[in-house]
């Protein structure tokens, strides 16, 4: 459908480097550039690692299959006769995830940047070279990328600007690290696809509804790392309990997201449920939809 987001896989056939060579780089991109040229598609992020390509790809009227084998398969074509290597470059089926709600565009955009990180590539994104992250921070210009919707998405929420792109990311980093001193969900392929799904299901993301609890209670996130302030603990309790129960998530997750334990969490849950019943039994599309900054008097 035209104007449909993807979050694209590639991954290498037999463990062969997405790049042999320090040529190759600049050759994949030339090929990738011309073939979202061709079809009138739009990239909104990329990252290289050592054997996959992450991408978010938005297409026009062309299907995201045909941009795909435009962009790898004279790739490795190229690569075939440069090495004299028989085969295809990549492995024979890739993964394209469609991106039912574009909204969450920025949610996917973050992660694919934080793909270096989660893979012990650098541990800043704005080390990495190889992704549109320093591009989005205004630190290199790639004309073949687009960044506008990713700032014009990320505004009402209060993220303006390079500044604001570069907080949101730092919140999804504590998220992220959380999901992998948890054992993730293996290779940075199954961690995107898993994510994808999630989105995929209508569910919205944990950061999403972090997110929401802070703009009714007059906070950001960042303040959920403060040591105290008095509308903390029960943003903490709204935060699990819509997670929880109309998130999909489990509190064992939420709890790492908010480093605390789930018994913790679970307290805190009941105890201010007995005490302030009109915000947990607010529904969460309400919740994410309609959240007033500072919504705390007479509570």
């Amino acid at each position: 459908m035209k104007g449909s987001i993807y979050g694209v896989v590639l991954t290498t056939n037999v463990r062969r480097p997405l790049f042999p060579e320090p040529s190759d780089h600049p050759l994949f991109e030339a090929i990738l550039a011309r073939a979202l040229e061709r079809y009138r598609a739009r990239l909104h992020a990329y990252a290289w690692l050592d054997q996959q390509a992450h991408l978010a790809i938005q297409v026009h009227e062309a299907p995201i299959g045909r941009i795909v084998q435009q962009a790898v398969g004279p790739y490795s074509r190229s690569l075939s006769r440069r090495y004299g290597r028989p085969g295809h470059h990549f492995g024979r089926a890739y993964r394209a995830i469609l991106l039912k709600r574009t909204e969450h565009l920025p949610e996917l955009v973050r992660y694919i940047h934080l793909a270096p990180v989660m893979a012990g590539k650098v541990a800043d994104p704005g080390d990495y070279v190889g992704s549109s992250h320093r591009a989005y921070l205004g630190l290199c210009e790639t004309r073949w990328l687009t960044t506008l919707l990713v700032y014009t998405q990320l505004a009402p929420r209060g993220f303006v600007g390079t500044e604001g792109y570069r907080r949101f990311v730092a919140q999804g980093r504590a998220a992220d690290s959380a999901e992998a001193r948890s054992g993730g969900h293996g290779t940075s392929q199954a961690a995107l696809c898993h994510w994808l799904r999630q989105v995929e299901s209508g569910r919205p993301a944990l950061e999403q509804i972090i997110e929401a609890v802070c703009r009714r209670l007059g906070l950001v996130p960042q303040d959920l790392q403060s040591s105290w302030r008095p509308a903390l603990p029960l943003a903490r309790a709204l935060i699990a309990w819509h997670a929880t129960q109309g998130g999909g998530l489990s509190l064992a997750a939420v709890a790492r997201r908010l480093d605390r334990s789930p018994s913790t969490l679970h307290a805190a849950m009941r105890r201010h449920r007995a005490l302030r019943p009109r915000f947990f039994d607010m529904p969460l599309a309400q919740l994410i939809g309609d959240s007033p900054r500072g919504d705390t008097a007479g509570e």
